[in-house]
């Protein structure tokens, strides 16, 4: 199998997402219209039959080139359309150019480690595939007594609000320190995945009509992505949250679909989605580190 480095100009989009959608580990996060949005730079690894691709995600600082994981990208590595084994996934990883001086990649979660250095990282999916009742069965205690507390409050689901809206309502309640530029890339996110009728936004109204919950799900590969979440005070209150992930369950039960909650380290957030019945399942980040030393001790990239 004879792997290839491409610039961004010279990859063959076409092919690069018929790979994608073909792909027995395929994800949204791959397709090049995708990687354009949430990048400002990308380049490749491909097979020259583009039967496995794997985007180099870079930037440049000090003058100096690395990849990394941007936002809203939890997952790259190597996507193929027939299983790879261990080794052929290495030979992709070997082949990243020397140029880039420091890597910092999440592989996905078919691309087993081999021969390298990786740390473990963990993702949260349910399986819809049951019907409601037996789902529900799943759920912990928690999280039954929280949808309880829910169905009580008189909530008001709507959906797939306009665009401006929700990152509106997400700006206004996010007490994270979170860019423009990042609020702007979500934005293009929920407007490609709307082109591409790959989208849900589900929102909690309370009784006086104002938003106090919102969430942003997005689909591929029989996925929906739990990719942006917020809810204001009242909403916490009003456990809306918990009525959203309630109702698009029983939405989507019975049907060949995964949740992806897209995991969390953190434990108070990994234990959320867990109290829903979803699964852990690993993938793993590998970083290979080339810089020089001068830089290592100045700042971290």
């Amino acid at each position: 199998m004879k792997i290839i480095y491409l610039k961004n100009a010279k990859i063959n989009k076409l092919k690069w997402n018929s790979c994608i959608d073909n792909a027995h580990n395929g994800l949204i996060y791959a397709y090049s219209d995708y990687l354009d949005i949430i990048a400002k730079n990308w380049d490749a690894l491909i097979t020259e039959d583009y039967t496995a691709v794997m985007p180099l995600i870079w930037n440049k600082k000090y003058g100096i080139r690395y990849i990394y994981q941007p936002f809203f990208l939890q997952q790259t590595g190597v996507f193929s359309i027939k299983k790879l084994s261990e080794n052929k996934i290495y030979n992709f990883i070997k082949q990243i150019p020397t140029k880039f001086r420091h890597v910092n990649i999440n592989l996905n979660y078919a691309n087993k480690p081999e021969n390298f250095n990786f740390t473990t990282r963990t993702n949260y999916e349910l399986y819809l595939y049951e019907d409601y009742k037996e789902l529900y069965k799943k759920f912990n205690q928690n999280t039954r007594r929280n949808i309880k507390k829910a169905e009580k409050n008189k909530l008001i689901l709507i959906k797939n609000i306009k665009t401006k809206e929700f990152i509106k309502f997400n700006k206004e309640n996010n007490f994270i320190n979170i860019s423009d530029d990042i609020f702007r890339r979500l934005g293009e996110i929920i407007n490609y995945c709307k082109l591409q009728n790959r989208h849900k936004i589900y929102v909690i109204k309370n009784e006086n009509n104002e938003f106090i919950s919102a969430v942003f799900f997005m689909y591929s590969h029989n996925r929906a992505y739990y990719i942006s979440s917020i809810t204001n005070k009242e909403g916490k209150e009003k456990r809306a949250n918990f009525y959203i992930i309630n109702e698009f369950i029983k939405e989507y039960a019975g049907r060949n679909i995964i949740l992806d909650f897209e995991g969390s380290n953190i434990v108070g957030i990994a234990r959320f989605f867990a109290g829903w019945g979803a699964k852990q399942i690993l993938y793993f980040n590998y970083i290979r580190n080339n810089l020089p030393e001068f830089i290592k001790k100045i700042k971290k990239l």
